[in-house]
């Protein structure tokens, strides 16, 4: 327990220090992911949104009604695409503006990769 506490204060002050989010998603079998599909968002994500971590609820929903309406389609589109398709090695980045809590619009550099099982399935991705 010491040694995984350790290792997430490690992580969460390297991503405070970077001024980087991190996020995390446990994929369904079927890969169909959905606005309420859970996620794991780190303090500095939210933070960076000018948010709070309880403010910012662990769903996929959170960070889509935060990307500009005029992207948003295209960004969830490009993002389920990378996760159904995408090969080992593959890299998911892409560019986007998130609404802050102010109500003005930051671009981001999202980048992120999938993990797979010992069968080449995706069961994970992280960025």
């Amino acid at each position: 327990y010491d040694a995984l506490y350790m290792g997430h204060t490690r992580s969460e002050l390297a991503n405070e220090a970077l001024r980087e989010g991190f996020w995390e998603i446990d994929l369904p079998d079927n890969l169909e992911v959905d606005e309420f599909t859970p996620i794991w968002y780190s303090d500095q994500f939210a933070r960076l949104l000018g948010y709070e971590p309880e403010e910012f609820p662990p769903i996929l929903k959170t960070w889509l009604e935060k990307i500009h309406p005029e992207e948003r389609d295209k960004i969830f589109r490009i993002y389920k695409a990378f996760i159904k398709g995408s090969s080992p090695g593959d890299v998911y980045n892409t560019e986007y503006q998130l609404l802050t809590k102010e109500g003005k619009y930051r671009w981001f550099n999202a980048r992120a990769k999938i993990q797979r099982d010992q069968n080449g399935k995706p069961i994970r991705e992280a960025g």
